[in-house]
């Protein structure tokens, strides 16, 4: 008989990119979201509510960073339980002008040990290069497993 604990449940993600979806909904985002014209800021709403939430009950989180994550929105993606249209997830990547990594400045995935944040990385590693400055201490090995750089931020 095979046990299925320890076994990660591979699920399709949906992607919401703010910048990419700011100056024109596509029809594959509309009928995600039920013909919501205003998806990205319901789904802002949403992910503000889940970090309030979060805060609340265990007292730590992204809620504190709130006022930056309002600047910074054309710049975030928020990531879907593609079945349950549940919010999994979300990243902020400042791309950066030059020919080096783009920076990635907020990441959380809300399943943690899921797999989900492994995937959303793979995603974005894809399509670019990327790099993580000052990471939580205790995100360290999963940015290291990954093969994504850290770097200090000097400044």
């Amino acid at each position: 008989m095979t046990s299925i604990a320890g076994i990660k449940m591979e699920r399709s993600l949906f992607y919401l990119s703010c910048r990419r979806s700011i100056w024109g909904i596509s029809n594959e985002i509309l009928a995600f979201f039920d013909g919501d014209y205003n998806c990205i800021y319901s789904s802002f709403h949403r992910l503000m509510d889940k970090l309030y939430d979060e805060y609340k009950d265990e007292q730590q989180g992204f809620w504190c960073n709130r006022d930056i994550l309002l600047t910074c929105v054309r710049d975030m993606t928020i990531v879907f339980d593609a079945a349950t249209k549940d919010i999994v997830g979300f990243y902020v990547i400042r791309e950066l002008d030059d020919d080096g990594p783009d920076i990635i400045d907020f990441f959380q995935s809300f399943q943690p040990g899921q797999g989900i944040g492994r995937k959303m990385v793979e995603h974005e590693c894809m399509r670019r290069s990327l790099c993580v400055l000052e990471p939580m201490p205790e995100s360290i090995g999963f940015w290291e497993a990954l093969g994504v750089p850290l770097k200090r931020d000097d400044n």
